[in-house]
């Protein structure tokens, strides 16, 4: 509900109940050596963070959202594509975090 491990890449909020409108999850883990942090906010993500254990290329999708700005947490922004198939993705280093903010 909150996240998805695909094949393809990391889905957030792939099944948030509309019950929930406002929210956060901190610390959830996914393949490839990530963990992540997001807030939402009337159903939708405004802001998360990322953590690279490993250092891989950083794959998601986002319903109902568009990222906007990955920014290192000690550091400038860091370039990003939107991929045909909908994906979001952004390169990484091993043991560095990113700062996600969402429309």
């Amino acid at each position: 509900m909150m996240l998805q491990n695909t094949v393809k890449g990391v889905h957030l909020l792939p099944a948030l109940p509309s019950a929930w409108d406002d929210g956060h999850f901190k610390g959830l883990k996914a393949k490839g050596g990530f963990t992540f942090d997001v807030t939402w906010k009337d159903g939708k993500m405004v802001e998360g963070r990322v953590y690279s254990a490993a250092g891989q290329e950083c794959r998601m999708y986002l319903p109902d959202a568009k990222l906007v700005e990955v920014k290192k947490s000690k550091g400038g922004k860091v370039a990003f594509t939107q991929e045909a198939d909908g994906a979001v993705v952004f390169p990484t280093s091993v043991g560095k975090s990113y700062r996600l903010r969402f429309e």
